[in-house]
């Protein structure tokens, strides 16, 4: 009975190293930035950055988490209300791709999470997109000058209000859509006749 007990005890040593280092390997994938972070113990949070490729990880001590650091393109967020200067109601779709530096992940992890596109970016993405149209009275807004005017100026404030945090943002504004379809041909037609005098002027020349 001794040697039987003897024996099952070696095979339950045996069996929790066995899952006790298979629990630790740890494979990061090409294009993604592995954290080990300190889970127990004097010093918690993100250690250090884990290379692309399988490693060896205590995981009792250590936890790792996984961001994917390559450029990628992000659902289309649609019909975001604003309005330009002159209060005329407008819808917004806009689309991002987003890329991340790795050597700032492990801040972006500390400052802000995981979550951080849908805690920090998105709110502020549908913030500025309000805000900045406000800056434009509606037949500049209509134009595709104001329109790349709008979209450049809301990439760049995103990109310097996350640049610490390695969160590089491109913004491509699919449509501006004026929800007043009369107004929309009261545009129309100053359009027209802004283009009719370009032609003028250049045919006089």
């Amino acid at each position: 009975m001794s040697n039987q007990i003897k024996f099952l005890s070696v095979l339950g040593a045996a069996l929790l190293l066995i899952i006790y280092a298979i629990a630790g390997i740890t494979t990061i994938q090409p294009g993604y930035t592995g954290l080990r972070i300190k889970m127990l113990g004097t010093g918690q949070g993100v250690i250090d950055t884990i290379s692309t490729g399988t490693t060896w990880i205590e995981p009792f001590t250590y936890d790792v988490k996984n961001y994917d650091s390559r450029s990628r393109q992000y659902p289309e967020e649609k019909q975001i209300p604003s309005s330009p200067k002159d209060g005329q109601p407008i819808e917004v779709d806009v689309s991002l791709e987003i890329g991340l530096d790795s050597s700032k992940i492990p801040k972006l992890h500390n400052a802000i999470g995981s979550d951080w596109y849908e805690r920090v970016v998105l709110p502020a993405l549908r913030a500025e997109m309000r805000n900045e149209p406000a800056q434009y009275l509606s037949d500049v807004a209509y134009t595709g000058v104001g329109r790349r005017a709008i979209q450049d100026h809301v990439q760049s404030n995103l990109r310097f209000r996350y640049a610490d945090y390695g969160i590089n943002i491109t913004i491509n504004m699919r449509a501006l859509n004026f929800t007043n379809p009369d107004y929309v041909k009261t545009l129309e037609e100053k359009a027209k006749a802004a283009q009719k005098v370009i032609i003028e002027e250049r045919n006089a020349d």
